[in-house]
């Protein structure tokens, strides 16, 4: 039996409405608690590389929104989306609220405020550290302490519920109306979602992106290429029922 999950995405974005990560959010292969937590570069090429125009995840979300964004990434990875949002930084610091501190190492300064190296960080620190963009810095080059935060965040939920007692992690509710007393209600919201992935051990995977040659890139736009051979073995590990057929 292929297992169900609920597969997310979050939209981060900063106070400019611009985004700055993109993680998708799978539940537990079995159900909830825990689950995966992976990071999809923004700046991905939605047409695969066909065709002459370059389209990347942030000009799509700029252009169209969260409606047009959720399909360009159902299209690019092959996958079913469950839950969608878009979420300020004041919307991402309630949502990472319940872990508490994060442990991360950062592979690279994040401003004056965080420089490289083993840090600390209240879930306020970690979306300032998310949204931080230095001037004429790519995406490639500051997307190590993206990946460094998400894994810093799964840690930690992992960490917090390892060390909590039975029962005491929240998760979402059991339909007492079902045919088994067990059978879980899917999460109706992110926050829904991140409190059943809050509640179990949670692991950090990162897709890749190949930057493209000039001749795929010729005006030279912050866009790359998703590996995605490699993007869609990830999703069809931790998320079989919710792929679709490669187009």
């Amino acid at each position: 039996v292929i297992p169900d999950a609920t597969v997310a995405m979050l939209a981060s974005v900063d106070d400019a409405n611009v985004l700055i990560s993109l993680t998708l959010l799978v539940s537990g292969a079995d159900g909830p608690p825990g689950g995966s937590m992976v990071t999809v570069p923004v700046v991905a090429d939605t047409s695969l590389g066909f065709g002459d125009e370059r389209l990347p995840f942030t000009e799509v979300y700029t252009a169209g929104g969260l409606d047009e964004l959720k399909t360009a990434v159902e299209n690019s990875l092959s996958i079913t989306l469950d839950l969608w949002q878009a979420a300020a930084p004041a919307e991402v610091e309630a949502l990472l609220a319940p872990i508490g501190d994060i442990q991360v190492q950062l592979p690279l300064a994040a401003g004056e405020s965080f420089p490289a190296g083993p840090a600390t960080l209240t879930p306020g620190q970690a979306v300032q550290v998310l949204n931080y963009r230095a001037e004429g810095v790519s995406d490639r080059q500051r997307r190590p302490n993206v990946a460094a935060v998400w894994a810093g965040i799964a840690a930690a939920a992992t960490a917090r519920a390892a060390a909590a007692p039975a029962g005491t992690v929240p998760t979402t509710a059991v339909d007492a109306s079902a045919p088994s007393t067990t059978a879980l209600v899917p999460p109706a919201t992110m926050a829904e979602m991140l409190a059943d992935m809050f509640a179990g051990a949670v692991n950090a995977r990162e897709l890749m992106a190949d930057v493209y040659s000039a001749e795929k890139n010729p005006t030279g736009k912050d866009v790359e290429g998703l590996v995605r051979p490699d993007a869609v073995m990830v999703l069809a590990t931790i998320a079989p029922r919710s792929m679709s057929t490669p187009a």
